[in-house]
């Protein structure tokens, strides 16, 4: 059977982003009560800055996002892990410091396909202190060549806190396991915008969108249901060790548009 495509119009679609919400740009920091500030940076999901595409395999020109899911999950065999960091004050910063300034974050992800669509299974290690979290998701197979949806969970055994130490430690946490479904469509070559929504860290409405602006770079804009995010992505080298072409990548860009953040990370 010849697979569909769904015809959708790009300036259409990518404009359902700038129907999120704003009103929470006034927001006076990541950090409250079930604001989920140590998801906030990297969401440590298949096409987390390291694009995928709607095959599965990974990649710049596949579908990017920073916080929030697309509906492409990695194929069989596929790995990424990223390490990145955001800085609270000033320009970018290096990991943690001892006037917390800055909050690291590191995650991985590895691809298994089945008879009836691809899963994606992954982790993060939130801080210095290793307290770290299990994604989950699953991209059905469909008959439309251009459109994949998925359902996945976030912080699965609920692990990582809703509000940050300060409110999470003295209450012993709040629930942060958070469920999610999606929809990811191919716009043009190398252009995706994916819409979803979910409960707890997705309740309400999230979005991303992203474009190679050249073969090697590729540009992301995402409201995560709190705020605007945005970034580039870029493939920077690659070699070549025991059969496999091991691809590395670094990212820049702001959360909230004010927080500077950047990652480096590898597929293979």
């Amino acid at each position: 059977m010849s697979r569909k495509s769904v015809n959708f119009t790009p300036m259409r679609l990518s404009g359902l982003l700038l129907l999120l919400p704003t009103t929470t740009l006034a927001q006076s920091d990541i950090v409250g009560k079930d604001r989920f500030p140590e998801f906030r940076n990297f969401g440590g999901f298949s096409g987390t800055v390291i694009g995928v595409d709607e095959n599965g395999h990974a990649g710049i020109r596949g579908a990017v996002g920073i916080s929030t899911p697309i509906a492409h999950s990695l194929g069989r065999n596929q790995w990424v892990l990223g390490i990145g960091n955001t800085s609270f004050r000033g320009g970018l910063r290096f990991f943690q410091d001892k006037n917390a300034l800055a909050d690291g974050t590191a995650w991985g992800q590895v691809g298994f396909s089945t008879p009836y669509g691809n899963i994606s299974l992954g982790g993060m290690v939130l801080s210095t202190k290793l307290d770290n979290v299990m994604n989950l998701q699953f991209t059905p197979k469909t008959e439309w060549d251009n459109l994949a949806v998925a359902i996945g969970v976030q912080d699965v055994f609920s692990s990582g806190g809703s509000s940050g130490e300060a409110i999470d430690l003295p209450s012993g946490g709040g629930n942060s396991r958070s469920l999610y479904a999606v929809a990811t469509v191919k716009l043009l070559e190398g252009a995706y915008l994916s819409v979803g929504t979910g409960t707890r860290r997705f309740e309400g409405i999230f979005g991303n969108i992203s474009a190679n602006v050249s073969r090697s770079l590729k540009a992301v804009v995402e409201h995560d249901r709190f705020n605007w995010n945005y970034g580039l992505s870029a493939e920077i080298g690659s070699m070549q060790l025991e059969n496999r072409t091991f691809t590395w990548s670094a990212f820049v860009g702001q959360i909230r548009g004010r927080y500077w953040t950047w990652s480096v990370g590898v597929r293979f």
